[in-house]
C-alpha cells in the first residue's frame, strides 16, 4: 500500500468515528434541544481539529519517510562501493551509480543482464565457481577477480555489440550476501563490489621490492631460496638431478675501492647481463648479495651438462668489462653443488656449495670424465691496460 493510500484510509477511518459518535449522540435524545446545539458544535469544531492534526502529522511523517528515501537513494548511489543486486535467474536487478560509472555503462543497459557479462572473459571460470558456491552453501562468499569497462562509445550501446578492444579490464573484490525466502531458498543476493586496482598494483609493487634486487632486477636470495625449494621438491617427484652454481666475483672490493661505486654498480649489472645469457627457458640466476650470484639448473642429465655452463661463464669472464668505456678485468670463483649428491634440502646444498667454494677446488676434467661437483676457479684481479 502506497503513502497516499495510507493516509487516505487512515482519515476515513477517523471521518467514520467521529460520525459514529455523533449518531450515538443523537439517537440517545429524541429531539435535539436548542441548549445541546453549542457543545454539539464545540464537539464538531474538536473533532474536526483533531483530524487537521493528525493529518500535518501524517503528512509530516510522510515527508520524512521521502527524504529518508533521497537520503538512502543519495547513500546507496554514490557510496565508494558499488552495490547490485542479481536475482534468483542470475539477473541484475539494482545497480548504484558507483558501479556503473566502474562499468562505463548506461544504467538501463545493465539492468536485466547476467552479471557474467561484466566479467573479464579471462575470469568467467573463478566467477562461475564463486556463483556456485554460493548457491551451494547459501552463505556469504568473497573473491577476486577482473571485471570488464566499457569505453564511452560502447556505453551508450548494448554489451553484445561492443568490441573486446572497446574494453578494458579493472581488479575488484566482491563480497556477497544472498538472502533467503520463505522456502529455505536464495531469493536475491547482494553484491558489494570495491575497485582494487590500485591496491593490488601497490601489492604486487612491494612482492617485486620484496623478491627483486633492485639494481640488477634479478631476483634477490629470499626468491631464489623458495625456487630452490619447489625445484627440489619437484626433482624428487621426477627422480631428477639440479645443480647450484655459486659466482663470487674476485676482488670486487678493489672495484669498488679504486674507481667507485658506481662504476661497481655498473660491473653488477653486466655481470647479471652476462649471466643471464646463459640460461636456459628453466634456469634461474639470481643475486645472492654483494659480488655474488647463483645460478639455478633443475633437470640437468649429468654433470658434463653443469660443466659446460661453468666453462662458458669462465669463458665470458676473461672478456674485458666495459664501465662507461674504461677497460676493466675481473675472473670470479664458483662453487657448486648437485641435488641428491651434495644435499637433499636448501640449507645442505647451500651450506656444502659455501664449503667448496671456500677450499678453492678446481676444474678437474680427463678425458672421459667431467667432474664438478666440488669446483671453484680463482684467479687475481687485473687491472686494465692503464692501471686504473
Amino acid at each position: 500500500m502506497s503513502l497516499r493510500d495510507e493516509r487516505k484510509t487512515k482519515l476515513d477511518k477517523l471521518r467514520k468515528q467521529a460520525e459514529a459518535k455523533l449518531n450515538r449522540e443523537l439517537s440517545t435524545k429524541k429531539k435535539v434541544l436548542p441548549e445541546d446545539t453549542p457543545r454539539l458544535l464545540y464537539e464538531l469544531h474538536a473533532h474536526q481539529i483533531e483530524l487537521e492534526i493528525q493529518n500535518e502529522e501524517l503528512r509530516l511523517i510522510q515527508q520524512e519517510l521521502l527524504e529518508a528515501r533521497d537520503r538512502y537513494i543519495n547513500l546507496y548511489d554514490l557510496a565508494p562501493v558499488g552495490y547490485l543486486t542479481i536475482g534468483a535467474n542470475g539477473l541484475i536487478l539494482e545497480i548504484n551509480l558507483t558501479l556503473v560509472r566502474m562499468l562505463g555503462m548506461e544504467r538501463h543497459l545493465i539492468i536485466q543482464k547476467s552479471l557474467s557479462t561484466f566479467i573479464a572473459e579471462s575470469d568467467q571460470d573463478v566467477y562461475y565457481q564463486f556463483n556456485a558456491l554460493i548457491r551451494k552453501t547459501k552463505k556469504p562468499q568473497n573473491c577476486e577477480l577482473r571485471m570488464s569497462k566499457y569505453n564511452c562509445e560502447s556505453a551508450k550501446r548494448d554489451t553484445h555489440e561492443a568490441d573486446r578492444n572497446e574494453k578494458t579490464s579493472f581488479w575488484v573484490q566482491i563480497m556477497s550476501r544472498p538472502l533467503l525466502g520463505d522456502n529455505g531458498e536464495i531469493h536475491t543476493i547482494n553484491l558489494s563490489i570495491n575497485d582494487v586496482t590500485e591496491f593490488k598494483q601497490a601489492r604486487d609493487k612491494l612482492k617485486h621490492l620484496a623478491t627483486y634486487d633492485q639494481l640488477t632486477l634479478l631476483p634477490n636470495r629470499y626468491q631464489m631460496e623458495t625456487e630452490l625449494k619447489l625445484r627440489i621438491n619437484a626433482a624428487k617427484r621426477f627422480n631428477e638431478k639440479l645443480a647450484i652454481l655459486f659466482i663470487d666475483l674476485d676482488n670486487f672490493k678493489i672495484i669498488n675501492d679504486t674507481m667507485g661505486h658506481e662504476y661497481g654498480d655498473i660491473l653488477l649489472k653486466i655481470v647479471a647481463n652476462r649471466l643471464s645469457s646463459h640460461l636456459r627457458d628453466y634456469d634461474t640466476v639470481a643475486r645472492f648479495g654483494g659480488d655474488e650470484f647463483v645460478l639455478l639448473m633443475p633437470q640437468i642429465h649429468d654433470n658434463v651438462e653443469v660443466v659446460a655452463i661453468a666453462e662458458k661463464i669462465i669463458s665470458e669472464f676473461s672478456n674485458a668489462f666495459y664501465l662507461k668505456e674504461r677497460e676493466s678485468f675481473i675472473t670470479t670463483s664458483i662453487g657448486i653443488s648437485v641435488f641428491p649428491d651434495d644435499g637433499t634440502t636448501v640449507g645442505e646444498l647451500l651450506k656444502n656449495l659455501i664449503s667448496y667454494l671456500s677450499q678453492k677446488f678446481s676444474i678437474y676434467r680427463s678425458e672421459e670424465v667431467l667432474s664438478l661437483r666440488r669446483a671453484a676457479i680463482a684467479a687475481p684481479w687485473q687491472p686494465n691496460q692503464n692501471g686504473d
